[in-house]
């Protein structure tokens, strides 16, 4: 999980972050912790760590808050320009019609999404997953990241 999406840019991020959160919830054993969708990988990299440590802390998801523009809240977000932000604002659009495209067929997000790669460099990555466990899709996926 920690070495596909962001994981494969940031190596050793994850394995930090799964440090101190491990350090805060056995140091403070909170009931509920919350963590948003909008760093999915993190929210799923905790979810399984609370469960491989046994740890009785209740992860709950946080669903993407949203400027009025669409563009995720974000702090790094206040830093663009206008035009870096009318960039940004591809994001929320094509992944809607990514997510539009799975629901009817996996296969044809995934052929959008090799369209857009090739139409627009701007893109780091893009990526259809199984939103469980962020493995490669298979028949079997039944949640598509």
């Amino acid at each position: 999980m920690t070495q596909v999406l962001c994981g494969q840019y940031r190596p050793h991020h994850f394995q930090g972050v799964t440090t101190v959160v491990n350090q805060l919830f056995t140091l403070t054993k909170p009931h509920l912790a919350y963590f948003g969708q909008k760093d999915y990988q993190q929210l799923v990299i905790i979810t399984q760590m609370v469960k491989d440590k046994n740890i009785s802390t209740k992860i709950k998801s946080v669903s993407i808050a949203r400027d009025p523009d669409g563009l995720a809240m974000s702090s790094r977000n206040q830093y663009l320009s206008s035009s870096e932000r009318q960039s940004a604002l591809t994001l929320p659009k094509e992944l809607r019609k990514i997510k539009e495209l799975a629901q009817q067929s996996t296969e044809k997000a995934l052929k959008y999404k090799k369209e857009l790669i090739k139409k627009d460099n701007n893109w780091q990555y893009i990526e259809l997953l199984d939103g469980y466990d962020l493995s490669r899709l298979s028949k079997n996926s039944s949640k598509v990241l």
